[in-house]
């Protein structure tokens, strides 16, 4: 993660982390319809999210992958780890500034393959 990116991080886990508590974050449409398909808890996703950090961060219309590469018109950050019980799970977040307020959305929930990009190396 760059400099820039990890002063950004810094700052913005501990918002995540308190919007998750006080259940602020929105859950997109296909965020939840991925989770059901693939059995994934929120507490899976905030227990991946509260303890791990962003893998990867894109600047608004910078993200290269997906059906629309560079279409995002907000800020999105991957974060990679493990559940409680040692599943893996990726799980990509928009950040948006409405009115001078951060709001964070669960953008879509995966699970990684052992190859995927997102996998940490041991």
């Amino acid at each position: 993660m760059s400099r820039r990116w990890q002063t950004l991080w810094d700052e913005l886990s501990d918002i995540l982390a308190r919007h998750l508590i006080q259940k602020r974050v929105r859950w997109s449409k296909h965020a939840n319809e991925q989770m059901e398909d693939r059995n994934i808890s929120q507490q899976s996703v905030q227990y991946v999210v509260t303890r791990n950090v962003a893998n990867e961060m894109y600047g608004a219309y910078e993200y290269p992958h997906g059906p629309n590469p560079y279409a995002n018109p907000d800020p999105v950050f991957s974060i990679t780890g493990t559940d409680a019980s040692g599943r893996w799970i990726t799980v990509a977040i928009a950040v948006q500034n409405r009115g001078g307020r951060i709001v964070f959305t669960i953008v879509t929930v995966l699970e990684p393959g052992p190859h995927s990009r997102h996998r940490k190396q041991s």
